[in-house]
């Protein structure tokens, strides 16, 4: 008699008890995963505009070659530089997620030192928001110096 009891598995109660822990469990859980998966996708967003503007800045000093990062409305490209992880797609655009808020235009001098596109230097910091709606993330470039950071 011993040995039946010891073959014998879970009960259907038992597994019954468990799904409906473990679905009480996801229930609570999973709206907060999902915050977290678009707070990384729009942190991604954000490094990816900051990548993309060093990108424009370094090609313009090495290359000697006026480019101009154009924002209009929600995206943003850049002509004339090709994405260098995946150069078929042509010109650099963007975001992949999220929106940007300006509609200023962003180039570097042959010095690295940021402009408003036709020359003039930009005498005070740029500040560009990627937003999707309930979150968003700040990308600075800083006057003078073009120090591109990402907050």
């Amino acid at each position: 008699m011993n040995n039946a009891r010891k073959l014998r598995g879970f009960t259907l109660v038992e597994i019954a008890i468990v799904i409906a822990i473990l679905a009480i469990v996801m229930g609570a859980t999973l709206p907060k995963l999902i915050d977290i998966y678009a707070e990384f996708k729009l942190a991604g967003a954000a490094k990816t505009l900051a990548a993309h503007l060093e990108y424009l800045k370094q090609s313009t000093i090495t290359e000697q070659v006026n480019r101009v990062a154009d924002f209009n409305g929600s995206t943003y490209t850049i002509a004339g530089l090709k994405d260098p992880v995946n150069p078929e797609a042509g010109d650099i655009a963007g975001p992949a997620y999220g929106e940007v808020t300006t509609t200023a235009n962003l180039a570097f001098d042959l010095g690295g030192s940021p402009t408003d596109g036709s020359g003039g230097l930009k005498t005070t910091d740029l500040v560009l928001t990627i937003t999707d709606g309930e979150r968003s993330h700040t990308v600075t470039i800083t006057a003078y110096t073009g120090f591109i950071e990402v907050n």
